[in-house]
């Protein structure tokens, strides 16, 4: 494997948290988008300034050319109607299944021409012409699809294995393709393309980028350049008061533990007296007992006291009583007869003791009071967190219905829509290239260690399955670990970590199951799963079985 050095150019300037809160006024942003009726492009604020424009996530596609050129564009093609099956055979991606795969958008371009073509996410792909080398005269069919999630990855059945120990997590992906009639279209390597691919994840956190070599069906490091799209950011307001709940969730834990340990010293501290506990008065000298040195109420209460204990000191007379000290204290009573000696411990009593309780007394009345006041910040920031991201999705779908509506299409437009979708993303890759297939801005998670007890599945009638595949969702790490009965990961050594984890197997019959309570389960040796008919094996169900997001970006 070859590894080029990844390079990153991050030129706008970070936002600060007090930048970030002033601007949470998510019901401005609202009104501004409702006041617009008429058709985005007739808006006033859309020749004004940028500020305003990053409220609007307008998806536009548009072919720039020089001068006195206007490229032919195809409408995109609805989900059903162009899958991977119209091309030819790409070994190394295979549909989960035969009756489900996730679409390509087609554009038409002119290769004598070239273009460029705006995705909706912002993804931008720029052809030169003569970029294209094709056998024949006429327009090239350009298919793209990215994959946003793990869902959408998964029902391509894009592999998503690195190595032989580790599984991609990906901050975005895209695969690329080019069509003349039957034939496959390669590239002029005089003439790269140039594509600006949308990510959803900060690069900067471990993010490397990668080429599927699909002839060796392994990813390889690929020359990528990064630019930071998150100024001026919508999703900048969600991501704060998430980062908020984040820290004020941490307050809470230490708060408790802190709860937990004036608990613990009111319930264990060997000085505080047990209620209903008999008590006795020992005369002690502190020289032999220095740790006791100090308190002047001080007195004993017996250990274990019970009717054996009772019988034997109340049958006789004691003409005095010692403390002695061997890991425990010991109280020895002494008569003519003999001796006798009973555990005991001392004690707290009088003001000595009314002054400690008082302390322990005010120490979790503070605490508790700590408590409530940062559940009820906690409570207001996850409904914050809600509403906001309630509002920004709703944004999105008025504006999405808006262009979907629309039938314009112009440069200006495309400009306009190149600048606002990039609202949607966190950064993006920019890179050129001489190759069509599917590249990747991914990270490499270690594969967790095998369960170490056998995990039998059965359905919900509790027949037994056997599976061909499993598929090991880990919702925290946002990564998918692929077990096979062939390959460096045989379905022996499934495994999953302490995360929110859904599993999805696959039976000899080729039938689908799941499970999205596996965390709920980790003691389990058996696990019941539900069946996933065929006909809701779409990404909109795998996303709401996995707990992704199904709106549309």
């Amino acid at each position: 494997m070859t590894k080029m050095k990844t390079q990153f150019n991050l030129d706008r300037k970070q936002l600060t948290s007090e930048h970030i809160n002033s601007r949470q006024d998510f019901d401005k942003v609202l009104k501004g988008s409702q006041a617009a009726n008429a058709p985005f492009w007739k808006s006033p604020w859309f020749y004004g300034p940028t500020g305003l424009a990053t409220i609007a996530v307008i998806v536009a596609i548009s072919f720039m050319l020089g001068e006195d050129t206007k490229p032919t564009v195809q409408n995109n093609i609805k989900p059903s109607q162009v899958s991977l099956a119209s091309l030819e055979d790409t070994p190394c991606i295979k549909p989960i299944s035969e009756t489900s795969d996730l679409a390509f958008n087609v554009y038409s371009i002119d290769p004598k021409r070239g273009g460029n073509i705006i995705l909706p996410t912002g993804t931008e792909i720029k052809i030169n012409k003569n970029s294209l080398l094709t056998s024949e005269s006429g327009t090239v069919e350009i298919r793209v699809r990215e994959f946003h999630d793990k869902a959408e990855a998964f029902i391509a059945g894009i592999p998503m294995d690195y190595g032989k120990t580790k599984a991609f997590e990906s901050a975005g992906m895209i695969e690329i393709r080019a069509m003349q009639g039957n034939e496959e279209v390669s590239i002029n390597e005089k003439y790269p393309i140039e594509i600006s691919m949308s990510l959803h994840k900060n690069p900067e956190d471990g993010f490397k980028f990668w080429y599927l070599d699909e002839d060796k069906s392994e990813w390889q490091e690929h020359d990528a350049y990064y630019e930071n799209r998150s100024s001026e950011d919508n999703r900048q307001e969600i991501a704060s008061v998430e980062k908020s709940l984040s820290k004020v969730q941490n307050l809470v834990d230490n708060c408790q533990k802190e709860i937990a340990k004036v608990e613990a010293t009111a319930s264990d501290n060997s000085l505080l007296p047990t209620l209903g506990a008999r008590k006795l008065q020992i005369a002690f000298d502190e020289k032999d007992f220095p740790e006791l040195k100090g308190y002047k109420d001080i007195e004993f209460e017996y250990v274990n006291y019970n009717e054996e204990v009772a019988k034997v000191l109340k049958s006789q007379v004691w003409n005095e009583v010692n403390l002695s000290k061997a890991g425990d204290y010991i109280a020895i009573f002494k008569n003519s007869k003999g001796t006798q000696s009973v555990k005991v411990k001392p004690v707290l009593k009088g003001k000595t003791l009314q002054e400690v309780e008082a302390q322990i007394k005010a120490a979790e009345a503070i605490k508790t009071k700590e408590l409530a006041r940062l559940q009820k910040e906690k409570e207001e920031l996850k409904a914050r967190a809600l509403e906001l991201e309630a509002k920004y999705q709703g944004l999105i779908a008025d504006m999405q219905t808006e262009i979907d509506n629309s039938t314009k299409r112009t440069a200006l437009a495309a400009a306009r829509a190149r600048q606002n979708t990039a609202a949607v993303s966190v950064a993006a890759a920019e890179f050129r290239t001489t190759r069509f297939g599917s590249y990747n801005c991914d990270k490499p998670i270690p594969y967790p260690a095998k369960r170490p007890e056998f995990v039998a599945f059965t359905d919900q009638q509790e027949n037994q399955l056997v599976p061909k595949a499993i598929y090991v969702f880990d919702l925290q790490k946002d990564t998918r670990y692929t077990y096979l009965e062939v390959g460096n990961h045989p379905l022996e050594s499934v495994g999953w970590f302490n995360n929110p984890t859904t599993v999805i197997i696959m039976d000899n019959e080729g039938r689908m199951f799941y499970s999205n309570n596996i965390q709920e389960q980790q003691g389990m040796r058996t696990i019941a799963l539900e069946k996933l008919e065929k006909n809701d094996l779409t990404a909109d169900n795998l996303k709401k079985i996995i707990r992704e997001s199904t709106a549309v970006i």
